[in-house]
């Protein structure tokens, strides 16, 4: 997506501020955050919405996500795969 590098963060982070309890809204600003390479942005918007559980399943989920595209890290697969698995059961 192309987005202007100072408008859209301004207008998500404007619109979260309105409603900091709308977990959409959240979620929109912390990917729009990662799509534009504010990483430092990213955790603390998503830390707003979800629990430390949450955000270590998320966590899991997108380095999951990354062995899933390079799948020749079969020892890390497995560990997150393991982690995952115990963490959807807990």
């Amino acid at each position: 997506m192309n987005y202007p590098s100072k408008e859209a963060p301004y207008c998500c982070s404007k619109t979260c501020s309105l409603d900091p309890t709308n977990v959409n809204t959240l979620w929109n600003r912390a990917t729009l955050a990662k799509e534009i390479g504010q990483i430092n942005t990213v955790r603390p918007v998503l830390s707003t919405a979800f629990g430390p559980e949450d955000m270590k399943f998320l966590q899991l989920t997108e380095a999951q996500t990354y062995v899933d595209f390079n799948k020749d890290l079969t020892g890390e697969a497995a560990e997150i795969t393991e982690a995952l698995g115990e963490l959807r059961e807990a």
